[in-house]
């Protein structure tokens, strides 16, 4: 019996000296519209689909990188010119 009762009391005493830790109660919020933007960059620059950039005497396109997908990655295309 006394060593039952020692038992217990060293299994209760461990509970007592368990260390408690709790994390910050405040949440991180992401408010940026822009986070999942498709974009193309030219010379560190966003660029969303459909913007026409000269350069030299090239003009570029910011164009879906392949036509059959609605939400893909955007790619540079060159426009062509007509006489």
């Amino acid at each position: 019996m006394g060593k039952l009762l020692i038992f217990a009391i060293s299994i209760l005493s461990v509970g007592v000296h368990a260390k408690t830790v709790t994390t910050p109660k405040s949440s991180v919020i992401v408010t940026d519209g822009k986070l999942f933007e498709k974009v193309c960059y030219y010379e560190d620059k966003a660029y969303t689909l459909g913007a026409v950039l000269q350069v030299g005497e090239l003009y570029l396109i910011c164009s879906k990188e392949q036509e059959f997908e609605l939400n893909g990655d955007l790619r540079w295309l060159q426009l062509e010119q007509d006489g």
